[in-house]
């Protein structure tokens, strides 16, 4: 035990250091750790989603509307897996009809590309 204990405490001794020169930083990596590892780790880090499922199932149409609003503001400025933001964007896509599909799609076309660096930044 006294060997699991030292070697969580360096983890979260070195887990601040991140934070301290970068915080988006330590929130990537450890985003990108649960994304990649949520099927091995135990039920309680799946608490968020089971909680959003469980809310979306009772919540009032404006009230999903407003949840969704507010968490388009924040997406691009919180650190994420870019896995999870590719999630969120397909299962938006699929909420759409074929027609505002064909019209999303076209939108989309005449946006200016933009690189992997000018997204992180």
């Amino acid at each position: 035990m006294t060997q699991i204990n030292d070697a969580l405490g360096r983890l979260f001794a070195a887990m601040r250091d991140v934070a301290e020169l970068d915080e988006g930083a330590l929130i990537s990596i450890l985003d990108a750790f649960f994304q990649d590892h949520r099927r091995q780790l135990p039920e309680l880090f799946d608490g968020a989603e089971t909680d959003a499922m469980w809310w979306a199932s009772i919540a009032a149409p404006i009230d999903m509307e407003a949840a969704l609003n507010a968490c388009a503001i924040y997406l691009p400025v919180t650190p994420m897996h870019v896995s999870a933001r590719k999630r969120v964007m397909a299962a938006s896509f699929t909420w759409l009809s074929d027609a505002d599909r064909a019209r999303f799609l076209a939108w989309a076309s005449r946006q200016p590309a933009q690189t992997d660096q000018e997204a992180a930044a």
